[in-house]
């Protein structure tokens, strides 16, 4: 097939996934491969086709074949989300280290594996990655600041923490993102801040809830606020 219909076939293939119709895409999606065999494109969407099935071996067989690069990892990274989303987290975690190692550069990569490890407990790896990650690469995933926080927060370190969330530009500053802040900057002393940071978040209907109002009321006796304190 000429590349024009091999794209035409993995589209195909695509849209017969998402329809529920797995063995008409996997014969599509193959076919595809085959057609234009230069382009990986067909090549990944069979390999998280063949994960989505429940079919690792064959998924492996895949990514053995591609014979990926160095730097290919965007694969491995979507199978790791893949099974993040099945409720299985090491092996993601595994996929995750296994893109790293094939994109050491790739900061998305990185940003991806801290994510994951911090939804499985290792706050020791989230924190040895964010020691290697620019300030601007904590940016491009929203999530990761309020990670890489938390991990520091977890090891007692409020004011690395506080340095982690003041990276964040202010029009990315949501309700979960005050109410950590305010709780940090209560936990510095920094309680007139807290109660400014605190008293915004709980304005939104977004706040987490009881948290947000919990620090609220913390921060609000701290400083002798006993009506507000008892909202």
């Amino acid at each position: 097939a000429a590349p024009r219909d091999a794209q035409a076939l993995r589209l195909q293939g695509l849209l017969a996934d998402a329809a529920g119709r797995h063995d008409e895409a996997e014969r599509l999606l193959t076919e595809a491969r085959a057609g234009s065999p230069e382009d990986p494109r067909a090549a990944y969407d069979l390999y998280l086709h063949y994960l989505s099935r429940g079919r690792e071996d064959a998924a492996q067989r895949v990514l053995d074949e591609l014979g990926l690069a160095r730097g290919d990892a965007a694969p491995l990274v979507q199978g790791a989300a893949w099974y993040l989303e099945q409720g299985r987290g090491e092996q993601a975690l595994a996929a995750y280290r296994e893109a790293r190692r094939r994109a050491p550069g790739d900061h998305s990569v990185a940003g991806h594996l801290a994510l994951g490890a911090w939804s499985l407990g290792h706050a020791e790896e989230v924190l040895a990655i964010g020691a290697e990650l620019p300030p601007r690469a904590r940016l491009e995933q929203p999530d990761l600041p309020l990670v890489l926080a938390s991990a520091r927060l977890e090891r007692g370190d409020r004011r690395g923490a506080l340095q982690e969330l003041e990276l964040v530009p202010e029009d990315a500053r949501d309700a979960t993102f005050r109410t950590l802040r305010g709780e940090v900057l209560l936990g510095l002393g920094a309680v007139d801040e807290a109660l400014a940071e605190l008293r915004r978040a709980t304005l939104s209907e977004l706040a987490p809830e009881g948290r947000a109002w919990l620090a609220l009321g913390q921060a609000a006796l701290r400083r002798g606020y006993a009506g507000e304190a008892l909202r």
